[in-house]
């Protein structure tokens, strides 16, 4: 950068760049529900793209299948977001926290930074979201009964494990898997195994592919 605002930490990692927006926090709060749940945020997040949505299942729901994840509203009135499950009469119930590359400007006092633009990209009251850890592998490990039907089953080990306040993005896991043949798809499931340290993905039908490609496991927090 030529000119401008750079905070570097003793770790040598950037914290703040005027040039380049942070993930930052615009809501957060907790979710339950039976079959799935919606959750309206408090106002419109006025992003152009749609929020990151970040959740945390409670501990112990390990057979609870996340399907059919839907960002609410339009660009620049994102209004929420809801969740079905794959298992209808299920009730799961967690945290989250939704994200966008701009700062609000809520704050009372502090410091804040806007771009060329006019646009704030770094606000002291919206906290910045730390990625801590992530993974895209998902080898096939078999075919088994649920509930609802028979599955194929994938899993991504995770690189470390997951910690007290980690939150994985459920954005990648709101589409359909494609089938082994043209114009076929499968719905598909993801849950969190905490003692496996892994997220496990199902797909609920006759037949799928073997490889369903690299999904993206990303976990995040909010920097304390």
């Amino acid at each position: 950068m030529s000119y401008g605002l750079q905070v570097i930490n003793d770790s040598s990692y950037l914290q703040i760049d005027s040039d380049m927006p942070r993930l930052c926090v615009v809501h957060q709060g907790s979710y339950s529900g039976n079959s799935g749940f919606t959750v309206n945020f408090p106002q419109p997040v006025t992003s152009a793209e749609p929020p990151c949505v970040f959740i945390r299942p409670a501990m112990g729901e390990s057979n609870v299948l996340y399907r059919s994840m839907n960002i609410l509203g339009s660009p620049g009135a994102w209004t929420g977001f809801s969740v079905a499950l794959s298992n209808i009469t299920h009730t799961t119930s967690g945290t989250w926290f939704a994200a966008v590359f701009q700062a609000t400007t809520a704050a009372m006092y502090g410091m804040r930074i806007w771009d060329s633009s006019g646009k704030a990209i770094y606000d002291t009251g919206s906290p910045a979201v730390s990625v801590s850890m992530a993974a895209h592998a998902w080898p096939y490990a078999g075919r088994v009964q649920l509930d609802i039907g028979y599955a194929y089953t994938y899993v991504c080990n995770l690189p470390k494990a997951i910690g007290p306040y980690d939150h994985f993005m459920i954005n990648p896991f709101s589409r359909y898997l494609n089938g082994p043949h043209q114009f076929v798809s499968t719905r598909m499931g993801v849950t969190v195994d905490y003692p496996g340290n892994r997220l496990v993905m199902y797909a609920v039908g006759s037949a799928t592919w073997i490889d369903i490609g690299s999904h993206a496991a990303v976990f995040a927090r909010l920097r304390r």
